[in-house]
């Protein structure tokens, strides 16, 4: 969750968030300095206290993660970024610290670091964080997508992330064609700039509620018995950077997509590369590299999910009721028995939830900045791979 993207997300607008989605473990990526004091405050107040495992503990059953998240260039590259998590205040604070001399502007979301990408990478190590590239693979920021083509053309020490963030137009198969994904923790994270969209993505983990939780599993690395049952993702097709797409007339590959341009309806000459065809070109670059005869790693389930705001006919009036009549929104999603769901919201709605379940939605892909969209439903035997 980025606080500093929307005016409504202060912490405690974020709790509320977190509980109306059913989220017991939150990251957040804007600790800027006026949330660590809010956060401070809590922890006086005695609204909060220090997790033995990390994270701030809330009386309202929500494990709040501190974190930053930062833009960084490496020379002759373009932009990525990166997401640290802390254990506690104290690493947050020294990290926040570090960032403050080396940004224009700390008090602003995701701001340009002012440093190499090793140095943020050590410092984040140093105070007990983790670091992993957020929304891994799109094309704005993302540092497969719009950084580099390889960890080792950034990183001089180590082979590969230990974790990866796939980030809303990727699934787990989709990563996997990656040899240098195959031995990394593959986070689900929503991203999200709102309160509505927290949840897009989550993962459940076994264990405490903690920091630890999410740190122990990137430590496990391949082949581990990682304590992530499962992640639930948004469907790739619906993110809005899934396919090759022309940003001047709005073209949406269907099928291959040119390598660069042109643009095949407008001739524009430089189209955004989406997540699905840039996987295919980095997989063809990474053919010969060491890591391309690694098998992945036993994985946990990938778990497809529709958000409610991406459902046809439900909009924020029928969302809050479903969430009155079952809690949160996870379990109107993927608990909710069908007739539970037509007794709230008809039968109309209960029938997308229930083909979302199954994949048997007609999508139109994303790309370009712009979501895919439902069309409707298709018989099960029609069922293909979704990504």
């Amino acid at each position: 969750m980025k606080i500093g993207a929307s005016k409504f997300l202060t912490l405690d607008g974020s709790l509320n968030a977190a509980l109306r989605k059913g989220i017991q473990l939150l990251g957040i990526v804007d600790f800027v300095p006026g949330i660590i004091e809010e956060a401070l405050e809590h922890l006086s107040s005695g609204k909060c206290v220090e997790s033995a495992g990390g994270g701030l503990s809330y009386r309202c059953g929500v494990t709040v993660v501190p974190g930053l998240e930062m833009e960084i260039r490496p020379e002759g590259r373009g932009p990525a970024h990166f997401v640290a998590l802390f254990p506690d205040m104290d690493g947050i604070r020294r990290m926040s610290e570090w960032t403050r001399a080396r940004q224009s502007n700390p008090h602003l979301s995701s701001q340009v670091l002012r440093a190499p990408a090793e140095e943020a990478f050590s410092a984040s190590l140093e105070w007990g964080g983790t670091f992993w590239p957020a929304h891994s693979f799109t094309p704005h920021k993302g540092f497969y997508g719009s950084c580099a083509g390889s960890y080792r053309d950034v990183f001089s020490h180590g082979d590969s992330f230990t974790a990866l963030e796939l980030g809303l137009s990727a699934d787990t198969q989709m990563a996997d064609v990656l040899p240098e994904a195959r031995s990394a923790l593959l986070i689900t994270a929503s991203d999200c700039h709102g309160p509505e969209t927290l949840a897009r993505e989550f993962m459940l983990i076994r264990g405490p509620v903690s920091f630890e939780g999410i740190w122990s599993a990137a430590r496990a690395g391949k082949g581990a018995q990682w304590p992530v049952e499962a992640n639930y993702g948004l469907e790739p097709r619906l993110g809005k950077y899934h396919r090759t797409a022309c940003p001047e007339c709005g073209w949406i590959a269907a099928g291959p997509a040119p390598a660069a341009g042109p643009c095949p309806v407008c001739g524009r000459t430089r189209l955004t590369t989406g997540v699905k065809d840039r996987i295919a070109i980095l997989a063809r670059e990474q053919a010969a590299s060491p890591e391309s005869d690694v098998k992945p790693g036993k994985r946990p389930g990938y778990v497809y999910q529709v958000p409610l705001a991406f459902m046809p006919g439900v909009g924020p009036g029928l969302r809050a009721c479903l969430r009155r009549a079952f809690g949160d929104e996870s379990f109107a999603l993927h608990r909710a028995t069908y007739g539970e769901i037509a007794g709230v919201a008809g039968e109309k709605v209960a029938a997308y939830i229930a083909a979302a379940r199954s994949g048997n939605i007609v999508v139109s892909d994303g790309g370009g900045g712009q979501y895919g969209r439902i069309l409707g439903i298709r018989p099960p035997e029609q069922v293909t791979s979704s990504s």
